[in-house]
C-alpha cells in the first residue's frame, strides 16, 4: 500500500504555494502520495457536488458560482489570473499542476469553457493550449458563442484563439465562419475575424449575396461585415458587381450602409441612379452598376442605406429617417425585383443646361427595364427675367377663367414641397394644404416665374427632348397663385447648338393661349391675349435685356411670331 497523508485545515480554506509553477491554491483539504510523489486536492464529493451543473447552456453555467479550489496566479504579466477546480493533482517531480472539473475561466470580457474541463500549469505559470472550448463573450451581454475554438489564455486580461461562429440569418439559418483571430483589443474587449471569399457562397439574407471579412466586437451584438455585397436579381444582363462596404449587420432588419462615392471590389465606380447614356440616347438602370459609358450622366441618385422591402420585393436606397418612414424629404431610388422597375423620387438633374433660365426638377422617374421606357411625374420651378405686366395679364386671363382645379393634396406635389421647403417648414404648410386645399400663404420658396404642380413627361428619342403628356398643372405665376389645369405641350430639348425649352398653355379649348421658346439666352413669346403681346413689344430695350455671368452674357426677352408657335405644335402632335 502506497503510503499517503491526509491533510485538512482547521479553519476555512489555506492558501499552498506553487513556486515553480508561480501559483497558489487556496486548499480545505488534499491528500499527499509519498511514493508517487503527487499531491492530491479537493475532493470526489465536491465534484459529485458540482456535476448536477454540466448540462447547462454556457450562458446558464456562467451564473453558477463555483466550488472547489482557487488556482491563483502570481506571475506578474498575468494579472492574478484564477480559475476554479474541485479536483487536481500536483506532480512534485515534474511539477506540473493538472486541474480537471473546470466548468470555465473568466478572462479579459470573456468565459472560456474547456470541453474536457482539463487545465496543465507548468513552470512560470504557462497554462497548456485548451485545444477545444467555447468561448462566451462578454459575460455580461452575453451576445456571442464561439464554438471549436483553440485557446491559448496568456494572462487574466489577455487570451488567442481561433474558433468557429454562426451567423443566424433572418430565418435561422446558420452558416458557419471560421475566426482566423480571436483576442483581445486595448480596452479588454473580445475581438474575432474571419473571411468568407466568393465562392463561399455566403449570404446575408436570401437577398444578399456576400464576400469579404467578418469581424466581431463582444460589445456590440452584432457582425461587422467589411467586403462587398451582391443584391439578387435578374432584371440586368450580364455580371452584377459586389459593392464595396463597410456595415455592423443586424439580420432581422437589414441596412447597408451606402455612401456617396460607392465602388466595387476593384475600386471601380458604381452608380445608384437612373442613368441617360448621351452615345445610346436612351435611360438606364444605375441600381449598384458601374456606368456603360464615361459620358452617361446621372439624373437621379441616392444614397444613404439601403433596405430590402420584403412584402413587395423592392431594394430601396435612401437615408434612414426616409426608409423608416418618419420623414418625406430626400431622394430614393428603388428596384422591384419581380417586376424589373426602377424609381426614383426627390430632385432630379434633367440633363439641361439652359443658362439664364434656372430650371428645377422634383418628382418621380418610372424606369421600365423590360421594355425599355421611362416616363416622369414632375413638379417644375421656372425663373427667368420678365415683364411683371405681361405676367399679371397673364395671372388674369387664366385665374378668371372656369378650369379645373389642381389637386394640390397629390403626394407628388407634397413631396415635391416638402424637398423644397424642408421637412420642419413644409410639415405646416402640407397640413393647411391639406386642410384648405390651398395655401393660406403663399410660401416665399415657391415665387417663381412659373411653378408647375402637374407635368408628365415622356422621353423622345427621335427629338432628344422631354415631352409632356396629357393636363399641366400650373400652380401659379410670380407670387400669385393658380391651381388650375391647362391643356398644352412642354418640352425640354437636348441640343448639341444649346437646350431648348418651348412652353405652349391654352384653355377654353384654343381660344387662350401662351406660347414661350427659348434658346441660347433668346426668350420669344407670343399670346392670344393682344394686350399681353403689346406690353412686350413696346418695352424698350433696356427693359427687355439683362446682362449674367462673368463674361456678360445678354439675355433678351422679345415678342415671337405665330409660325414659329404653329411650328412648334405640328412638331409635337405628329
Amino acid at each position: 500500500n502506497e503510503r499517503k497523508g491526509e491533510f485538512a485545515s482547521n479553519g476555512g480554506a489555506s492558501f499552498v504555494d506553487f513556486p515553480v509553477n508561480m501559483y497558489i491554491c487556496s486548499i480545505d483539504e488534499f491528500e499527499w502520495y509519498m511514493d508517487s510523489y503527487e499531491i492530491a486536492i479537493g475532493s470526489s464529493d465536491r465534484e459529485a457536488e458540482m456535476a448536477q451543473y454540466d448540462n447547462l447552456t454556457i450562458k446558464e453555467l456562467i451564473d453558477v458560482p463555483l466550488k472547489g479550489s482557487e488556482f491563483i496566479s502570481t506571475h506578474p504579466d498575468q494579472d492574478s489570473l484564477r480559475f476554479t477546480s474541485t479536483i487536481a493533482s500536483y506532480n512534485l517531480k515534474e511539477y506540473i499542476l493538472y486541474a480537471e472539473d473546470v466548468k470555465y475561466i473568466r478572462v479579459a470580457d470573456a468565459a472560456v469553457f474547456p470541453a474536457d474541463k482539463k487545465i496543465v500549469i507548468e513552470e512560470n505559470a504557462k497554462m497548456n493550449t485548451i485545444s477545444d472550448a467555447q468561448i462566451l463573450t462578454n459575460t455580461v451581454t452575453r451576445y456571442h458563442e464561439i464554438y471549436d475554438c483553440v485557446v491559448d489564455i496568456k494572462g487574466k486580461n489577455n487570451y488567442i484563439g481561433i474558433g468557429n461562429y454562426d451567423y443566424v440569418d433572418e430565418k435561422g439559418f446558420r452558416q458557419q465562419v471560421f475566426l482566423r483571430e480571436i483576442g483581445v483589443d486595448l480596452t479588454f474587449q473580445t475581438v474575432g475575424n474571419g473571411y468568407v471569399s466568393d465562392t463561399t457562397g455566403f449570404t446575408i439574407s436570401n437577398d444578399f449575396d456576400f464576400s469579404g471579412n467578418i469581424a466581431l466586437n463582444a460589445n456590440r451584438e452584432f457582425l461587422n461585415f467589411d467586403g462587398g455585397f451582391r443584391i439578387r436579381h435578374t432584371c440586368n444582363p450580364g455580371r452584377r458587381d459586389w459593392v464595396r462596404f463597410n456595415t455592423d449587420i443586424n439580420p432581422q432588419d437589414i441596412y447597408i450602409n451606402i455612401e456617396e462615392n460607392l465602388t466595387n471590389l476593384e475600386k471601380e465606380n458604381i452608380e445608384a441612379s437612373l442613368m441617360f447614356s448621351n452615345e445610346l440616347n436612351r435611360f438606364y438602370s444605375g441600381f449598384l452598376t458601374s456606368k456603360r459609358n464615361k459620358s452617361d450622366q446621372s439624373i437621379i441618385s441616392a444614397k444613404g442605406y439601403l433596405k430590402f422591402d420584403k412584402h413587395n420585393e423592392i431594394y430601396k436606397i435612401a437615408g434612414i429617417e426616409k426608409l423608416k418612414g418618419t420623414t418625406m424629404e430626400g431622394n430614393q431610388i428603388s428596384l422591384s425585383r419581380k417586376q424589373c422597375i426602377l424609381t426614383a423620387e426627390g430632385k432630379l438633374n434633367m440633363g439641361h443646361d439652359l443658362g439664364t433660365v434656372k430650371l428645377e426638377t422634383y418628382g418621380r422617374a418610372t424606369h421600365y427595364i423590360i421594355p425599355d421606357s421611362t416616363g416622369f411625374d414632375m413638379v417644375l420651378t421656372l425663373d427667368f427675367p420678365f415683364e411683371d405686366k405681361a405676367l399679371e395679364l397673364m395671372f388674369e386671363n387664366i385665374s378668371g377663367k372656369n378650369l379645373q382645379g389642381v389637386n394640390v393634396n397629390r403626394p407628388v406635389f407634397l413631396k415635391a414641397l416638402t424637398d423644397i421647403l424642408g421637412e420642419k417648414k413644409a410639415e405646416k404648410i402640407v397640413a393647411d394644404v391639406k386642410l384648405f386645399g390651398r395655401f393660406r400663404k403663399y410660401p416665399s420658396e415657391l415665387q417663381h416665374t412659373f411653378v408647375f404642380s402637374d407635368v408628365k413627361f415622356k422621353w423622345n428619342n427621335a427629338t432628344r427632348s422631354y415631352i409632356s403628356r396629357g393636363p399641366i398643372g400650373l400652380a401659379s405665376i410670380d407670387k400669385q397663385q393658380v391651381n388650375k389645369y391647362l391643356d398644352g405641350y412642354i418640352e425640354i430639348a437636348r441640343k448639341r447648338t444649346g437646350d431648348v425649352l418651348n412652353i405652349y398653355l391654352e384653355f377654353e379649348k384654343g381660344k387662350y393661349w401662351y406660347f414661350f421658346n427659348y434658346r441660347n439666352n433668346l426668350m420669344q413669346t407670343i399670346s392670344s391675349n393682344t394686350d399681353y403681346n403689346n406690353v412686350i413689344r413696346e418695352l424698350k430695350d433696356d427693359k427687355r435685356t439683362e446682362k449674367k455671368g462673368k463674361e456678360g452674357e445678354e439675355y433678351r426677352f422679345i415678342i415671337s411670331n405665330l409660325r414659329k408657335k404653329t411650328d412648334f405644335l405640328r412638331r409635337i402632335k405628329q
